[in-house]
């Protein structure tokens, strides 16, 4: 800001004074060198009594003058308040995302570890047959063929579930990362439904079946069910792979 206007009321009031109180010099000398008599200086002072009148509204001016420089500078530390505000508005949604972004991740981190997880569970699953022991994707194939024969009696595939605790452990855990995803209050639902496809795209489809006759037992009717049918689990299997009830879920 410059000095003229920082301080321009302070100059044309300085300017006013300057020249009134010339003036009221001025009218002194003429009268002490123009008019000698008492009585004539008298009467001639008579004339110029809106003098003291003009004093008086010079001193209102001053006032108005100072108002009007209290207004401007109010109006400078309003402006001020208000860059002040934006900047510190603009630090707190630079926070905000700087926050997100750490918070997002930390979920990234967990949901990864729980995908690497869930496949050395996977691989953990055995099957004994015919003197041949099968293990990871070749145990879950198996499994899932038996469970799929009785995919219409629940009672065997309830009981199959709990005798095999493998399978029942493997299918909670991919509940919990369902859950996990569900719950985070940092992602929107599009950003969920992201991550599912993730978890989907990790998971084979004899491991799909299984979790789909996990659904069907009274422990995955649970959260399993609610989960599975909310993020359309079931949507991407094809018609000619699965069974009825398995499409319809």
């Amino acid at each position: 800001m410059s000095f003229y206007k920082k301080h321009k009321y302070n100059l044309i009031f300085a300017v006013v004074a300057i020249i009134v109180i010339a003036m009221c010099v001025a009218y002194f000398f003429i009268i002490q060198s123009k008019i000698s008599s008492l009585e004539e200086r008298g009467i001639f002072g008579d004339m110029f009594g809106a003098v003291g009148a003009l004093f008086s509204g010079l001193a209102f001016a001053g006032v108005i003058v100072t108002m009007m420089q209290q207004k401007e500078e109010l109006e400078l530390q309003r402006k001020e308040l208000k860059q002040t505000n934006l900047a510190l508005e603009l630090q707190r949604k630079e926070m905000e995302s700087q926050n997100r972004t750490i918070m997002l991740q930390r979920f990234e981190n967990t949901f990864f570890n729980l995908l690497s997880f869930n496949i050395t569970i996977r691989n953990g699953i055995y099957y004994n047959t015919s003197g041949e022991n099968l293990s990871g994707d070749k145990a879950v194939e198996y499994h899932f063929r038996i469970c799929s024969n009785y995919i219409d009696d629940l009672n065997y595939i309830e009981k199959y579930f709990k005798n095999i605790g493998q399978l029942d452990y493997y299918c909670r855990n991919i509940t919990g990362i369902l859950k996990f995803i569900d719950q985070s209050d940092i992602i929107q639902m599009n950003e969920k439904t992201s991550y599912v496809d993730i978890l989907l795209s990790n998971i084979s489809f004899d491991e799909l079946g299984l979790f789909y006759c996990y659904c069907l037992t009274s422990d995955g009717s649970l959260d399993a069910r609610v989960l599975a049918k909310k993020y359309a689990l079931f949507k991407s299997v094809k018609q000619d792979s699965i069974s009825e009830d398995l499409r319809s879920h």
